[in-house]
């Protein structure tokens, strides 16, 4: 490998997606060994990348929060992402697609 491929995956590593994914293929066994293996001072503080990984877990609960107010208002409108007031071959048109978008035979 390259220097700057180096670089690049312990760039990756430090972020986000890098630390869940490496938390993810060590299983809990792998991730308390390596607990174990820092230092005490280390693990007192924040883990790695945890600011970046609020703001998203915060940011998706906000949009969760609004589709779901969405929905208790607008019901099946909301669901088939059309307007209340849409015509019933819109509406007939919205439930194919979002049929044929979550079919398992159909790629979904």
């Amino acid at each position: 490998p390259r220097p700057d491929d180096n670089a690049a995956s312990a760039a990756d590593a430090r972020s986000l997606a890098g630390v869940l994914s490496v938390a993810l293929a060590s299983g809990p066994a792998g991730v308390e060994e390596a607990a174990r293996a820092e230092a005490q001072d280390a693990l007192r503080g924040l883990p790695n990348g945890w600011d970046e990984c609020r703001k998203v877990l915060t940011s998706m609960a906000r949009s969760l929060k609004a589709s779901l107010q969405s929905i208790r208002t607008y019901g099946a409108y909301a669901a088939l992402g059309v307007q209340v007031d849409a015509s019933s071959s819109q509406l007939k048109r919205a439930y194919r697609d979002m049929c044929l978008r979550h079919h398992p035979d159909k790629g979904g």
